[in-house]
């Protein structure tokens, strides 16, 4: 499934409740502060979620399914927050294979070079708490390089190990003051001394990513991982570039190992809940964004992918519960009146069509989302058709399948020709492969 799309929701709407005169004439759009949102009573009572042992994956179109809660990599520092310690400093040990006297003497407890080296771990553990500034960690690379070259090879893994950790200290910071290629330069240079620098391989592995390197990246997230098995990072953000990937099954393998080292973190939850819809196990998918809003309640995304969860099998009451509570937290969420819009002029019930709510959230997702998102346009076309607005989605579905990627323009051109035809787009029939069963979780 594409995961630019978003399912479609049921919710009506206190602010779509006025009936317009016209179908092209519909409410004025509320300001993105304003909130009230509120639903209808639901058609019928809600029906609980099928286990989640259910069977193979509906065939539903690509134009349905969901997009992921957040898109892109973590760092292993926090741009907005730096850390109070950004990671031990690598142990001073004993090489094998030295000779037993220089290494005595290295270590001698009044040895000059084991003093040296000694201070200079102690002016590396003094830079390395907060607020220390770039400018002191180029003094400490300068001096455990000035140092390497007084002290001679047998002391220069451990100084070597220092400097790579100062370069990647250094670059975080680089990064944190959104400077990316010097960050890069640094967590580039703090590989190269010291390849088994798991935190610089993360670093280095997150900048290749947003740089559009995703094998690379990968590449990066797998040598951390095999230096470092507890890197909670390293697997989260293999995850999502596997997930982006299409490679779901690999993803949720990643995410199940995250969520073990740090299971109360709910952005790991929603991610695998994500990947778990991809794949149409939607009830797992359920469970897993169940369980990261009882860890972060009010978290509007993961209301909505919920929801999202919810509509792909037709479970329509339990998803409009959720969007409303994401659009009392979110009022300008356009991925929320995107769902909106779809369902309600391509939905195959038709107790739940209504075409001028589905043009006017239509124009408010277009409001409130990215200009040119050919996803949105395509949502919009659909309203428009739903509504008997041919002309109208003939001219906007012409744009969507300009502007949507190689892979979906036949899906798009189909809905086009439908539209041509003077024919508006159904989806088909939701068929639930299982008997509804009632689970506790599933309507926290």
């Amino acid at each position: 499934m594409d995961a630019k799309r978003f399912s479609p929701i049921l919710v009506a709407l206190a602010a779509l409740n006025a009936t317009p005169s016209a179908v092209g004439e519909p409410a004025a759009l509320p300001s993105p502060v304003e909130p009230p949102l509120r639903l209808a009573q639901p058609v019928e009572p809600p029906r609980p979620l099928a286990q989640p042992d259910e069977p193979a994956p509906l065939a539903l179109p690509r134009s349905i399914s969901a997009a992921p809660p957040r898109p892109g990599v973590h760092d292993a520092f926090d741009l907005e927050r730096p850390p109070a310690s950004p990671g031990p400093l690598p142990p001073v040990r004993h090489e094998q294979g030295r000779d037993d006297q220089v290494h005595q003497t290295s270590l001698e407890p009044e040895s000059p070079r084991r003093q040296q080296l000694l201070a200079l771990y102690n002016e590396a553990e003094r830079m390395a708490g907060r607020g220390r500034s770039a400018a002191d960690l180029t003094d400490l690379i300068e001096r455990c390089e000035l140092a390497a070259e007084r002290l001679g090879p047998d002391d220069s893994p451990e100084l070597t190990r220092l400097t790579s950790w100062a370069y990647n200290r250094r670059g975080e910071l680089h990064a944190a003051a959104n400077q990316p290629r010097d960050a890069f330069a640094d967590f580039q240079h703090a590989v190269v001394l010291d390849d088994q620098n798991a935190p610089a391989l993360v670093n280095r592995g997150v900048t290749l990513a947003q740089y559009g390197k995703t094998k690379e990246a990968l590449a990066d997230f797998s040598a951390a991982l095999a230096h470092d098995p507890r890197s909670a990072l390293g697997y989260r953000n293999r995850a999502e570039l596997l997930a982006g990937a299409g490679q779901h099954d690999r993803a949720i393998n990643d995410y199940n190992n995250a969520i073990a080292l740090h299971p109360a973190d709910p952005a790991l939850h929603a991610g695998r809940g994500f990947a778990q819809a991809q794949l149409g196990r939607y009830s797992h998918a359920v469970r897993d964004y169940s369980e990261s809003l009882r860890l972060m309640p009010g978290d509007a995304d993961t209301l909505v992918l919920r929801a999202n969860a919810y509509a792909e099998v037709g479970y329509y009451e339990q998803a409009v519960a959720d969007l409303d509570a994401a659009l009392a937290l979110a009022p300008a969420s356009a991925s929320a009146y995107q769902s909106v819009a779809w369902l309600l002029s391509t939905c195959p019930d038709a107790r739940f069509r209504d075409p001028a709510k589905a043009v006017e959230s239509a124009r408010r997702a277009l409001r409130f989302g990215a200009q040119g998102d050919p996803w949105l346009l395509d949502v919009a076309a659909a309203a428009y058709a739903g509504a008997g607005h041919f002309e109208e989605a003939i001219r906007i579905q012409q744009q969507a399948a300009m502007l949507a990627p190689l892979e979906a323009r036949r899906e798009l051109q189909q809905r086009l020709a439908l539209y041509q035809q003077g024919q508006p787009y159904r989806q088909p029939p939701v068929r639930t492969a299982v008997a509804p069963v009632v689970r506790a979780q599933a309507n926290r």
